[in-house]
């Protein structure tokens, strides 16, 4: 009984101070690291203080708990509601550190970034590299390899956090709700599951601003942690508004991208699918937009297939010819180009074909039975405009950016019966090659009769547009033909001052021309060549349309006369303006080679009656030119006039009607005696 008593005695004696020490180690100590914390944080700035409600520290299982921390700074407050880590001790006797648990709740912080620090909890961390401080020197001392430690992670709970971000040109508020990361027991990865809320994000005061809350969901695997990490998964967003300055509002209803693999060297995504796409009111809208087998390293990006259905665009242009919708100013723009610096100058003559980042996109397409529409308004012509072009098939084909040709297939209607369609392959490069088909079939003409009205000073009444262009580049060189009919084509003056600029840029009146183009069903037929460089300085579309039309217009009434006078319509040229007259077609001129007509030239005037008489709107001119030289001759003036006169009985003897619509010129000078005759 002794023997025990000394025992316990013993025991009792060795154990006590072993409590002690453990007492100290889990209270004391603790408990001196907060004051020493909280001591060094009010020495930080005027009026800092930091408070811990609650702590609970177990040192042999490794355990940390502290509730309610609260940093009082420069009038704000950041806080975090829990902590609770569980460290597996026993590990780090074999170097390893293991969170067996690290659970982090309610956290409130704001980061303020500026252009020289990061601001977080009332702490400043310096963001601007010191210039002035000095390189480590290297030790010559052998350093004595240490043994590697190595970090495990079983289970990371975060959760209720909110996280402002804010700096000059960037608002950010973010909402954790949870993330959640455990151990797989059967692989070195980490299951991920998370829920955000981005409730504010705004750019560049408020040129950008997201209208309503956000939601992110990312799950997925997260493998090789510490090593070579690669994230599998998935990512889901849902309803996203957004504002900009340019355009009223941006947004989509979900997104959704699956079979996520990411790694330092390569991306890569199985499936990325947008719903309830919408840009601005009316602007445009996707009820579908679907992209297949997305893959990014640092020298390409390839897609698969883009699929889209349920387009809907309303787009509605200003008087200045611009989108209602699309606010942009581009006067407003104080960006200068960006000019190479020397040590960053490039040879032209080198070949950087190896720096190029190529992009790479199977196609485009319209999903098959699907009809997008694409709504055309201006209501700044007269009669406005108003066209809707129904979709019926889109594929664009081989996109990117390496030279390749790029193919596009579209087929359209804007009625029932109408069609457009366009097919070309053509590369983006500076001198591109390519070809490109369009087909435009039973157009309604009067759709677009604001802008004839606008473009020759007449409204159409009726009309019917059909063309087909077939166009080679060749380099950037353009060689082609448009072929145009108009039929049962009804027009009237509308702009006489729009008539007057038309007819003195095709050197004829433009009521004269469309005479003369229109046949007895009023149908008006034109080809033209296109030619013209695409990269010259001063070629553009509205430059390439307006020649085409100019010389669509003269090459067609030419070619009409020459056809019915041939074969007197070899000298037959368009005249320019001289002074305030216009000459318009002049006609092979008549030379006199005695008192009377040959009968030759009396069956060349049967020609012109048959053109009056076809066209009768047509005036002729005749106007007698005399020599210089034979100034001196009597009566030269009388006889230059007679010669006009005789031309002018024949036409009239054939036909009486043609009286009021032959016009005598006043004789003149010239280095040629002739008589000119023309329309």
């Amino acid at each position: 009984m002794s023997l025990s008593k000394q025992f316990y005695s013993i025991t009792v004696k060795l154990l006590l101070p072993l409590l002690v020490l453990v007492l100290l180690i889990q209270l004391i100590i603790p408990a001196m690291g907060i004051h020493y914390l909280k001591k060094w944080y009010s020495e930080q700035g005027n009026n800092y203080e930091l408070t811990i409600d609650s702590w609970s520290f177990v040192p042999w299982r490794g355990f940390l708990s502290l509730g309610d921390v609260v940093f009082n700074h420069d009038n704000d407050v950041s806080s975090i509601h829990e902590i609770n880590v569980n460290l597996g001790v026993l590990d780090l006797l074999q170097n390893t550190i293991t969170i067996e648990s690290l659970m982090v709740d309610g956290l409130k912080l704001d980061i303020k970034k500026d252009d020289v620090s990061v601001n977080f909890a009332g702490l400043a961390i310096n963001t601007v590299a010191d210039t002035n401080s000095q390189p480590v020197k290297e030790s010559s001392t052998e350093s004595v390899e240490a043994t590697p430690w190595a970090f495990k992670i079983e289970k990371i709970q975060i959760k209720n956090h909110n996280l402002g971000w804010w700096q000059p040109d960037l608002d950010m508020l973010l909402e954790i709700n949870n993330i959640n990361l455990i151990n797989l027991k059967d692989s070195n990865g980490l299951m991920l599951n998370s829920l955000f809320n981005l409730k504010q994000f705004s750019l560049k005061n408020n040129d950008v601003v997201m209208n309503e809350p956000l939601k992110i969901s990312l799950d997925g695997e997260i493998k090789n942690v510490f090593e070579q990490p690669e994230f599998l998964g998935k990512l889901e967003l849902g309803t996203f508004k957004l504002a900009t300055k340019v355009i009223s509002a941006i947004g989509f209803e979900n997104l959704t991208l699956t079979d996520i693999a990411v790694s330092d060297k390569e991306q890569s995504l199985g499936l990325l699918e947008l719903n309830g796409l919408a840009v601005g009111e009316r602007l445009l809208k996707l009820q579908r937009y679907e992209v297949r087998d997305i893959n990014l390293n640092n020298q390409k990006l390839s897609t698969g297939i883009h699929e889209f259905s349920g387009l809907k665009s309303v787009i509605e242009l200003t008087q200045a010819h611009s989108i209602s919708e699309l606010s942009i100013n581009n006067e407003s723009s104080n960006i200068a180009p960006a000019t190479p610096k020397e040590n960053e100058a490039v040879n032209a003559n080198e070949d950087n074909t190896d720096s190029v980042f190529e992009m790479s996109i199977v196609a485009i397409q319209q999903a098959e039975n699907d009809k997008g529409n694409i709504r055309i308004i201006n209501r700044f012509v007269d009669p406005e405009m108003d066209l809707t072009f129904s979709i019926n098939d889109f594929l664009l084909t081989d996109v990117n950016n390496i030279q390749k040709p790029i193919n596009l297939s579209l087929v359209a209607r804007t009625d029932e019966y109408s069609k457009v369609n366009i097919e070309a392959s053509a590369n983006l490069s500076d001198t591109p090659n390519g070809k490109i088909n369009v087909t435009i079939e039973q157009f309604d003409l009067i759709a677009l009769s604001g802008y004839v009205e606008k473009a020759i000073g007449y409204h159409v009444k009726q009309g019917q547009f059909n063309y087909e262009m077939d166009l080679n580049i060749d380099n950037g060189n353009l060689n082609g033909e448009g072929k145009l009919k108009i039929n049962n084509s009804l027009m009237e003056p509308s702009d006489k001052d729009r008539m007057d600029q038309i007819s003195k840029q095709i050197s004829m009146p433009i009521e004269t021309v469309l005479s003369i183009l229109k046949d007895d069903n009023n149908n008006i037929k034109l080809s033209v060549p296109i030619k013209g460089n695409m990269n010259a300085p001063d070629f553009g579309v509205d430059d390439l349309i307006s020649q085409v039309g100019r010389k669509a217009l003269i090459t067609a009434s030419l070619h009409y006369i020459k056809q019915a006078i041939f074969p007197y319509g070899l000298l037959m040229t368009v005249a320019d303006y001289v002074g305030d007259e216009l000459f318009s077609i002049t006609l092979t001129p008549i030379e006199y080679q005695g008192e009377d007509l040959t009968q030759e030239q009396i069956e060349y005037l049967e020609k012109v009656l048959a053109i009056m008489q076809d066209k009768d709107s047509l005036q002729l001119h005749v106007c007698p030119e005399v020599r210089k030289t034979e100034k001196l001759a009597e009566n030269w003036y009388a006889g230059a006039l007679e010669k006009a006169n005789k031309i002018k009985r024949v036409i009239v003897t054939a036909d009486k009607e043609m009286s009021g619509r032959i016009v005598l010129c006043q004789p003149k000078l010239a280095d040629k005696t002739q008589v000119k005759m023309g329309f």
